[in-house]
């Protein structure tokens, strides 16, 4: 099913808005998981402005009638307009970030995940199926960090040091906590002079 395929959510008074409230808050998108359905909803209500009906503003609307931020609704109906029901139904059946959706789509086809040759159809039947071969697409698709030459490691934790120093430096000018700093800088001091005798 398509973004079009959606049915349209069509509202028809107060009565329908807090039916249509009931089964968003029944269905667990607190929780984190939302159908497409759901999405589509929250954004009809968000865009024909229908929260009017309970609040006059959508901030409001989100915190007491969603139980929700409403980062978290622009969230929602964001990832059904970038990838429309497809994802709601794989999220429905193991936990998926949009950065993962991203890379295995190529792999979702005809309501099914295709993986070493195989179509595994997204049903709750398959969700172990389908959770392990989310990992390894998406063990796939994440390159490798580069490796690094011994001067550039060094490179490295010297940057990591010098930021260290810095936030050392930062709490003894507000000169709270001595006795922990001071244990901390000896500590260090202990240890730098242990490796420096071993070059």
């Amino acid at each position: 099913m398509n973004q079009s395929e959606v049915p349209a959510t069509v509202f028809d008074g107060d009565l329908d808005l807090g039916t249509v409230l009931g089964r968003i808050q029944a269905f667990g998108l607190v929780a984190g998981r939302c159908s497409s359905a759901q999405a589509v909803c929250l954004r009809e209500i968000r865009d024909k402005k229908l929260y009017k009906k309970r609040c006059p503003d959508w901030d409001q609307f989100c915190r007491e009638h969603l139980r929700m931020a409403r980062s978290q609704v622009h969230h929602v109906i964001h990832l059904f307009n970038e990838f429309g029901p497809d994802y709601f139904e794989l999220a429905q059946l193991t936990r998926i970030s949009p950065e993962t959706y991203r890379a295995i789509q190529p792999a979702l086809q005809d309501k099914a995940l295709h993986f070493q040759g195989e179509a595994i159809a997204l049903i709750p039947e398959n969700t172990a199926r389908i959770s392990a071969a989310v990992a390894q697409l998406r063990k796939a698709a994440t390159p490798e960090p580069p490796k690094l030459s011994e001067s550039q490691q060094i490179d490295a934790l010297e940057r990591r040091c010098y930021e260290i120093f810095e936030e050392l430096a930062q709490l003894v000018n507000r000169r709270r906590l001595p006795y922990q700093l001071a244990i901390v800088l000896t500590s260090l001091q202990t240890r730098l002079r242990r490796l420096q005798s071993q070059i």
